[in-house]
Order: structure tokens, then C-alpha cells, then sequence
């Protein structure tokens, strides 16, 4: 016991080495191709990750001199958020004024304090009119604009992110109290980062003490012994201490899904210590002493403990062919809590429960209990259920043909979040935060100034604003247009692209030079000008239409640009939109591989072929069930739901397992008839599958109070595929063993597995 227990606090010396993920890549495998190429965009362009402050204007109008003051004083501060770049307002957008050959560069709003009603006119002209601005970073009512502050991250230190989100809020706090009437919103790509490490950080922080307050009741339930519930609780701490030691000592970056883990441990070791606890408490009733009652169960439990854990940790372990490493994090950390649980239960478990008082509730009647009149009911029904059973079952199947893949990273985190709620707020009012770049290459003379270049990059932008789910483009185009306008006296038919390389080029030169520092084009333009980026900013659509688009768009510029432009869409959103695709191919073959594996240990566990096949209809059937349930529930798929039935392939073994062990050892030991098996089984083992299985349920079920969506779907589907488990397990399995054993007396072949 003491060996047990020194060991396990050896390993969870590991967990102050724990870090929280505070970034949106890690999401992403090292291969992944969307991946890969929206960091060589990265490489040429400045950083894409930034903060948005969208300042609302409750009272109307945002072209007043109050608000452009506000506008212009945050502008100015924003340069101080750690690890800013560059800041983009309306008030130091760099208006351009040609007079003859001279071109004049300003702030659109040099001094707010010093505009007159006609300045003010002005500037919201220009504004309105300007593309650059327009669905950008000013909105059509001119109620609602936004400051854009560029963060480039050194990513050496785990709280970069938390320190600019502080920053911000601190900033958005101190503007709303010092000007009264105006609401500030925040979104971007960091705050998105800080929003998976804050989500994740609040559920361990709320959904691991529930847990365990449910495990606590449900054990004082199930054991009504003090004993039995202190015994396990302790296997629960120190599996679930070691596991997040080991995954402290490996590295690991908690995020969102690894961190459910410890929920998912807790959960777990439970099923295993109720079935040798409920077992001990037996032999108690049957007049047994406390050594040979804890000998009998660990006998009678051994093996299927430890092939029920075995299982459950090959189907976690199977997320490792996930495309989203947190996955493989969340896998691994399971697979670990379950193998310590697997050994303490069959070491420590029984040592204290020597030493614990251990009183069982009652003597045992010779009548058939609840379970054992329920296996009754189930023989003599057992031809209906082989009807019913398999109809409902393919009717619940059906439904998987109504699953849609839909990944939107807003979408990730609970309404009740402040990112989803300043988020959706800026979608619906100013701009989209889904964007989709076009890093548009030449290897014409002159680079991104040729006039052939030029044209190209125009007739793609206005293609993409015919573009249903595209609200704004941003092209260098629109500056070369607006450089031609003003160096030929701002006259509006000049409003064109320049239709001479060498013209084009002098405006560019003229216009870089004229630039403050820190608002230069380099997120436009790669440094030796042959590249230029296209963004398309996106309404808030689903990743099917998002991935439609990106084919669209990259159709487009293949047949059309005739070796003037090459090029493929890239942006986080395009990521996204491809993960829960990516992760559902590659977890077919994970799933493949493990469902073969746990197939073999049946075989051998069974010391029967037939038997090992057999298992498969309760073991798959659960998942198949719960996708379709999905389909007709939900209907949209995730990254998270692409792992669930490697997920929970392991564990529904379980409660197969128990039954199946338990037949075998009543025809083989017992050399009782099938339909006595059964009801034998039914008796032996019909609680603890109960008791493990509303345990199982409870326990991923507390995973959809999360604020992340991912985790609240793992969680109820985990949870309704167990239910669907117990339910095939208890009015499927049996008749299905019946059919096959129906004819026989005695089972002829004896397996030392189970008999020892």
C-alpha cells in the first residue's frame, strides 16, 4: 500500500512542469499542409495574429469629434500593448493628396480636438469611400469602427498571450470609464489564443470538483460502505495525480481537450475498483472472511479488469493517428491514468481494503434478484429483441447520412465566453473575423508593378467580391488606384490602375517613402516585390462553404492566370475548415487498427474465434448508434467528434467483457446451459454494469457543462455511446449467445484464461 502510494507521488512531483497552450497552432500537426503553408505566408509577410478593438458608439454616429478623439488616443497607446507591430485606425489611415508632381501622406485625423463640422463631413466621405476601410475597419452606418493592432509573438515564453489579453482589457476598461457611452469589443487571433488556454484553465478548474462530488455520491450509492468508497477514491487520486505527472515530465502543453482528462481518469478508475468493491461486498454476504472475500473478487475480476483496461487504453491511444496533437495529449494522459488505475486497483485496492471496515448490507435470499429476473425477461423475450433490437438499431444508424463537417473556430467556445461574445458582436456589426489570403506571385519583370500583374491581381479581387460569403477585399490594387487618382489631381476618372510599369513602380517608391514607421506595406508587398497578398475577409459562414470558396478561388487563379499569377488561398480559417475532415480520415485508419487489436485480445480472452467475433456487434454497434443519434440530433461534426469512436471503442469493450467472462466461466466452470449462463451472468455482474455504466455517463456528462464546444461534444456522445453500450449489452448479447449456444448443453472447449 505504502509502495503504492510513494510511487504514485513520485510521478505527480511532475506536475508543477505542466504548461497551458496559448496558441492556436498547436491545434495543427508539424505536416499538416495548411499548416505548412500558412506559415511560408508568414515567413514573407508580416504576422497575421493580432488584436481587434472595435469601439461602438451607443449614442449613434462614430464621426464625431469625441469619438475620433477616443479613436485617435487609443490608436496612439496601442503601440504600447507588448509585442505590437503596427496599429490601424481610421484616424492614422494614410490618406494620400496629390498636388501636381508632389504626393502628400497624412493621418486621416491629425488633431480631433481641432475638426469643424466640415472636417468632420470630410473625413467621413473619405472614410465610407475608401476600401481599404470600408467593411474593414469602419462600418456602411458608421456606428461601430475598429482599431487593428498587429502582435508579433516571440512565442519564448507560455504567457505572451495572457500578458497582451491583460493588456487590452485593462485599455478597453479605462477607455470605457473614461468616455462614457461607448462600447469596446475585443477579438483577433490572440485573443482566440487566449480564450483556448482561459477555457481550458476554467474547466479544470469547475468540472474536476464536480466530478469528483458526483464520484463521491455515486460511490456512497453503489458501495454503501465507507470502506469500499475511501478504497477507491484513493485509487481515483493517485491514478489521476500520476497520469498528470507523467504527461508534466513528458512536456505537454495543456489545452482544452487534454486537460478533460482528469475527468475522464476519475471516471474510469471507478469502473474498475466497483466491480472488485461490489464482488468483495458479495463474498461478505455469502459469509466469506474479508481475506477470502477480497481473494475471490480479485480472482473473479482480475482478468476482466485487466483486459477492460488494456481495451480502454488501445481506443485512447488510437487518437495519437488524430491530425490535432491535443488529441494525442488527451489520449496519452487517459491511457496512462488508466493503466496506473488498472495496477491499483489490483495492488493498492486490495491492501486497504484489508485494513478498512467493510460491512455488507445484507445476507443473500435465495430469489433471483432485479438483474437475475431481468436476464429471465430477456430469454424468454429474446426472439422479439432479436427483432426490435436490430431495427431500432439500423433506424438510429440512418441518421449518419445527415452529418455535415463544420469546424468554425468562434463556434469552439460557449456563448457565455467573452471572446464568443465580442466576437459574434463584431461579426454582426462590423466585419468578419474569417479571412482567406491569396499570397499572388509573378515572375513578370518589374514585379507586382507590372501593369499585367496588376490587372490580373484586379480581375481576382473583384471576382472574389462577387463571392456570396465575401464582405471585403483587401488588394494593393485599391492603393495603386487611389496613388493614380491623386498624382493626376484627384480627378475620379483617374481612379484606375496606371497602364505604364515604370508609372506604377515611381508611385510605389513615392508612396513607401512618404510612409510613417511602422505602417508600411510589408503585409502587402514581399520585399523584393514579386508577391503581393490578397485578403478576402468571410461573413460567418460554415467550413463547407469555406472550403468550396477555397476550391472556387484557387480554381480561378489556375485557369486564369496565364503565367501572369500563382498562388493558394491559406489562413487560419482555412485550417480550421479542413481539420475535422483530416482528423476523420485519419482516425478510420486509427480506429481500423485499434478495433483489430481489441478484436484479437477478445479472441484470446475468450479462447474462442467465434466468440471473439461475436464481441464485435456490441462493440461497434454503440458507435455506429451514436453518430446516427448525432446525425438526427445535431448534425454538424467537429474535430471533436471525429474522435469519438476510437474514444470510445475501448471502453464500451468493457462492459462486454464483464458479461461475456462471466457466461464463459458459468458454461465452462458451472457446465450450466446457456439460458442458466446467462441469468448467471445477469446475477454476477448485471450491477456492477450498471453502476460502472451511470458512472461512465455521469462522468462524461459533466464534460458538457464546458465552455468549449469540443469538449461538451466528446462528452455527450461519450456519454450516450455508453448508454447505447449497456443497452446492446443487456437486450442484444444475450439472445445473440442464446442463438449461438442455444443447441449445446455444455460448452466444449475450456479456456485456462478464464477458468484460472
Amino acid at each position: 500500500m505504502f509502495l503504492a502510494i510513494g510511487f504514485s507521488l513520485a510521478l505527480a512531483s511532475g506536475v508543477p512542469r505542466l504548461g497551458f497552450s496559448t496558441d492556436y497552432r498547436d491545434f495543427f500537426g508539424e505536416d499538416n499542409p495548411q499548416l505548412l503553408a500558412f506559415e511560408a505566408l508568414q515567413n514573407v509577410y508580416s504576422k497575421d495574429d493580432n488584436v481587434l478593438i472595435a469601439i461602438e458608439n451607443s449614442k449613434g454616429d462614430i464621426f464625431d469629434q469625441r469619438t475620433l478623439q477616443l479613436v485617435h488616443e487609443l490608436t496612439r497607446e496601442s503601440w504600447e500593448i507588448p509585442h505590437s507591430t503596427r496599429v490601424d485606425s481610421i484616424t492614422n489611415f494614410q490618406h494620400t493628396v496629390g498636388t501636381e508632381d508632389e504626393l502628400i501622406v497624412t493621418d486621416l485625423v491629425e488633431d480631433p480636438s481641432t475638426l469643424q463640422s466640415e472636417d468632420l463631413s470630410r473625413i467621413k466621405s473619405v472614410a465610407l469611400k475608401e476600401p481599404l476601410l470600408i467593411h474593414r475597419l469602419v462600418n456602411e452606418k458608421a456606428s461601430l469602427t475598429a482599431i487593428n493592432v498587429t502582435i508579433e509573438l516571440p512565442g519564448k515564453e507560455l504567457n505572451e498571450v495572457p500578458e497582451v489579453a491583460a493588456h487590452v482589457r485593462a485599455l478597453r476598461d479605462k477607455y470605457e470609464e473614461r468616455y462614457p457611452g461607448m462600447d469596446l469589443h475585443l477579438t483577433g487571433m490572440v485573443m482566440l489564443n487566449n480564450a483556448f488556454a482561459e477555457s481550458g484553465q476554467t474547466d479544470m478548474a469547475t468540472l474536476t470538483p464536480v466530478m469528483f462530488a458526483i464520484i463521491l455520491g455515486i460511490l456512497v450509492m453503489i458501495t454503501r460502505s465507507i470502506g469500499g468508497t475511501i478504497a477507491t477514491l484513493g485509487v481515483i487520486i493517485l491514478s489521476t495525480l500520476g497520469a498528470m505527472g507523467i504527461a508534466g515530465y513528458m512536456g505537454v502543453k495543456l489545452t482544452p481537450p487534454s486537460m478533460t482528462s482528469t475527468t475522464v481518469i476519475m471516471t474510469l478508475a471507478v469502473a474498475d475498483c466497483v466491480h472488485i468493491v461490489l464482488s468483495v461486498l458479495q463474498n461478505l454476504r455469502h459469509g466469506m472472511v474479508k481475506r477470502e472475500a477480497i481473494r475471490g473478487a480479485i480472482r473473479l475480476n482480475f482478468l476482466p479488469v485487466l483486459i477492460t483496461s488494456i481495451t480502454t487504453a488501445i481506443g485512447f491511444l488510437s487518437l495519437n493517428f488524430s491530425d490535432t496533437p491535443p488529441y494525442h495529449d488527451y489520449g496519452n494522459i487517459t491511457a496512462i491514468g488508466v493503466t496506473l488505475a488498472c495496477v491499483l486497483s489490483l495492488t493498492f485496492l486490495p491492501a486497504i481494503l484489508l485494513l478498512l471496515p467493510l460491512k455488507p448490507s445484507k445476507k443473500p435470499s435465495d430469489e433471483l434478484t432485479v438483474f437475475g429476473k431481468l436476464g429471465e425477461w430477456v430469454i424468454e423475450k429474446r426472439k422479439m429483441l432479436l427483432f426490435v433490437m436490430p431495427v431500432a438499431i439500423v433506424g438510429l444508424i440512418l441518421g449518419i447520412q445527415r452529418l455535415q463537417l463544420n469546424d468554425q473556430f468562434v463556434n469552439y467556445f460557449d456563448t457565455s465566453t467573452e471572446f464568443r461574445r465580442e466576437t459574434d458582436a463584431v461579426m454582426a456589426k462590423l466585419t468578419g473575423i474569417y479571412n482567406m489570403s491569396f499570397p499572388l506571385e509573378t515572375d513578370l519583370d518589374g514585379g507586382v508593378a507590372n501593369p499585367r500583374y496588376l490587372e490580373m491581381a484586379e480581375a481576382f479581387s473583384n471576382y472574389l467580391r462577387t463571392e456570396e460569403d465575401v464582405i471585403h477585399v483587401n488588394s494593393i490594387t485599391d492603393t495603386f488606384k487611389r496613388l493614380n487618382k491623386s498624382m493626376n489631381g484627384e480627378k475620379e476618372e483617374f481612379y484606375t490602375l496606371p497602364k505604364e510599369g515604370d508609372l506604377s513602380a515611381q508611385y510605389l517608391l513615392l508612396y513607401e517613402m512618404s510612409l510613417p514607421f511602422g505602417l508600411d506595406l510589408n503585409s502587402t508587398i514581399n520585399l523584393d516585390k514579386t508577391s503581393s497578398k490578397i485578403v478576402a475577409t468571410l461573413r460567418n459562414t460554415t467550413t463547407v462553404r469555406l472550403r468550396d470558396l477555397e476550391d472556387r478561388a484557387n480554381a480561378w487563379v489556375q485557369e486564369n492566370g496565364e503565367g501572369v499569377i500563382k498562388g493558394l488561398a491559406t489562413s487560419p480559417s482555412v485550417m480550421f475548415s479542413h481539420i475535422s475532415k483530416r482528423n476523420i480520415d485519419s482516425m478510420i485508419t486509427g480506429t481500423v487498427i485499434s478495433m483489430s487489436i481489441i478484436t484479437i485480445i477478445m479472441i484470446l480472452a475468450m479462447g474462442s474465434i467465434k466468440y471473439g467475433i461475436l464481441s464485435l456487434i456490441p462493440n461497434l454497434v454503440p458507435v455506429l448508434m451514436t453518430f446516427g443519434f448525432w446525425g438526427y440530433f445535431e448534425g454538424m461534426v467537429d474535430m471533436g467528434v471525429a474522435t469519438i469512436a476510437g474514444l470510445t471503442l475501448g471502453i464500451v469493450v468493457d462492459d462486454t467483457v464483464h458479461f461475456m467472462i462471466k457466461y464463459l466461466r458459468a458454461r465452462r466452470e458451472d457446465h450450466s446451459s446457456p439460458h442458466t449462463a446467462i441469468v448467471s451472468a445477469f446475477e454476477r455482474v448485471g450491477p456492477a454494469l450498471a453502476m460502472t455504466s451511470i458512472t461512465l455517463v455521469a462522468g462524461f456528462s459533466v464534460m458538457t457543462l464546458s465552455t468549449f464546444r469540443m469538449n461538451w461534444t466528446m462528452g455527450l456522445m461519450s456519454a450516450v455511446t455508453i448508454a447505447f453500450a449497456l443497452i446492446v449489452d443487456l437486450f442484444l448479447l444475450p439472445p445473440l449467445l442464446h442463438a449461438l449456444d442455444g443447441k449445446s448443453r455444455v460448452q466444449e472447449n475450456s479456456n485456462p484464461a478464464v477458468s484460472s
